[in-house]
């Protein structure tokens, strides 16, 4: 039984030597170092594609936010004038209650 046992170990490391050879290809690359080579190429474009893509948020970060920027300085100048056009109307009105009152004293 043992003999048998050896036999048969024998023969898989066989098999699985001379499949293993038959898969490499004569420039010495097997199948296994062609995808390794592949993944590589692979994850370096993917690299590059997506340093690319943060550049490009990174410019278009800043261009809004200097627009955000000029919209909120647009915005608090309308308020101003706003405020600005509200306080002379109150004035205005004060002043215009007062002659009324002056001259009802009168």
């Amino acid at each position: 039984m043992r003999t048998y046992h050896a036999l048969l170990a024998s023969l898989l490391v066989t098999c699985l030597a001379a499949s293993l050879s038959a898969c490499e290809r004569k420039d010495g690359t097997g199948p296994a170092e062609t995808a390794g080579k592949e993944i590589d190429q692979a994850t370096a474009k993917t690299n590059a594609t997506l340093k690319q893509a943060g550049e490009k948020i990174s410019q278009d970060a800043v261009v809004l936010t200097r627009k955000t920027g000029e919209k909120m300085e647009q915005a608090g100048q309308k308020m101003q004038n706003a405020a600005d056009r509200d306080q002379d109307r109150d004035q205005s009105q004060n002043q215009s209650q007062d002659q009324e009152a002056g001259q009802g004293r009168q």
